[in-house]
């Protein structure tokens, strides 16, 4: 090293020491000559800072050193030892610096290494459910990862709030995604629920089959490409029935479709299952649920409903903790629906004090856990696809042709 990178260096140990509590005497004047002093003196001066080297000493060694015009003589030669007697003193005070700040700094490292997954969380939906159990668990808490939760008003604004980078990750739906890797964007979906609408009427209602509604008055939660409603459309042409000319349709918010139909505005109700969830708990009755209207339609493997949505490049730079999320939240969805103690601990996340409809959401939620996931339900789902993209005239699924390679996260 050169010698005047030395200097450089020692001169920044001193500035960081004379920060410290130790105090070491310095005779006036010598502090604003550092710099511009024989190349000895600087290193005498340090010597007597930094190591409790006597003023005689010093002063011995520089009437030696100033005897000579070579300041490369003086500094070997002449002074012997005296440049690794520095070195050491240098090295001994500087470690011991480092030691202690390198020590300050792992004592508080562990707390921030954590990744910080900041999701978009729905009020009114159950992912919040089962984050409220991951916060609570002491054992589900200690996980590899740290959560930032953001309040969304509905599906749309947590849609806005992921492509902006506002959140890493929402729940929402696979054609959407699909969509969005049509146009170059690379997020993706894992499954979160297998649990989707449901057909639902009064308890002493007539209609008992999709036939039945011909002529009826439908309220339709959502709107005109809600899938739900597209998919109920298909499964009645195969019975020769045109629904969308048969009924008088109605469309709307899910708690604004309830009340049409607590209101006998209308006569059956297509809405979220949550919303046929409490409508069944208040006597009304169910026709077929998103389960029941694939199977009609010949699709048997169980498809998720709505799943994690994330950017294929985020998951794979953030793959452990994303792995160890999606396995945490897994588990609280299981403890939620074979524990009691867990599930009182949510219920005011339900936002109902009435008992059945706490139990009719439970057991709705609970046959929303996914099971099984891999190439039979996603080629199922690459059908669906086509079906939607056929029956919408690519207004629901976009213009591709197919469904977008990449629209399921595959774990790397």
């Amino acid at each position: 090293m050169k010698r005047v990178g030395i200097n450089a260096l020692i001169a920044k140990t001193i500035y960081l020491l004379s920060k410290s509590d130790r105090s070491y005497p310095m005779e006036a004047g010598q502090g604003g000559q550092l710099f511009s002093a024989h190349p000895t003196e600087f290193y005498l001066t340090l010597c007597r800072y930094l190591c409790s080297f006597t003023k005689k000493e010093a002063n011995n060694y520089l009437k030696t050193c100033k005897q000579t015009d070579s300041h490369e003589s003086c500094s070997t030669d002449r002074i012997g030892g005296f440049s690794s007697f520095l070195f050491e003193c240098v090295c001994m005070t500087f470690n011991a610096f480092l030691m202690s700040l390198c020590l300050f700094v792992s004592s508080n490292s562990f707390a921030v290494e954590k990744p910080l997954l900041r999701i978009g969380v729905q009020a009114a939906g159950t992912l919040e459910w089962e984050l409220a159990v991951l916060k609570n668990d002491p054992q589900l808490n200690a996980s590899d990862f740290q959560l930032e939760l953001l309040s969304v008003a509905n599906a749309e604004a947590g849609k806005i709030a992921l492509q902006s980078g506002a959140v890493d990750m929402i729940v929402s739906d696979w054609i959407w995604v699909s969509s969005l890797r049509a146009t170059g964007a690379d997020f993706t979906f894992y499954p979160y629920s297998n649990t989707s609408g449901a057909l639902v009427v009064a308890e002493n209602s007539p209609i008992r089959s999709i036939n039945d509604l011909k002529g009826k008055r439908l309220g339709i939660a959502g709107g005109e490409l809600d899938k739900n409603w597209i998919l109920l459309q298909a499964l009645a042409q195969k019975e020769s029935l045109d629904l969308n000319a048969s009924v008088e349709k109605t469309f709307g918010a899910p708690p604004l479709i309830n009340e049409q139909l607590k209101q006998e505005r209308v006569d059956a109700v297509l809405t979220f299952w949550h919303f046929a969830a409490r409508l069944e708990a208040q006597g009304y009755r169910q026709i077929i649920d998103g389960r029941g209207i694939l199977k009609g339609l010949g699709i048997t493997e169980d498809l998720p409903s709505i799943g994690y949505v994330f950017k294929q490049s985020w998951g794979i730079a953030h793959q452990a903790a994303l792995n160890s999320f999606l396995k945490a939240t897994k588990l609280a969805k299981s403890r939620l629906c074979t524990s009691d103690s867990d599930w009182q601990k949510i219920i005011p996340l339900t936002k109902t004090d009435d008992v059945p409809t706490q139990a009719i959401l439970r057991q709705r939620y609970c046959e929303g856990e996914v099971e099984q996931w891999g190439d039979n339900e996603q080629q199922a789902a690459a059908r669906i696809y086509s079906l939607l993209r056929t029956l919408t005239n690519n207004r629901l699924t976009g213009a591709s042709e197919t469904l977008q390679a990449g629209t399921f996260w595959t774990q790397p």
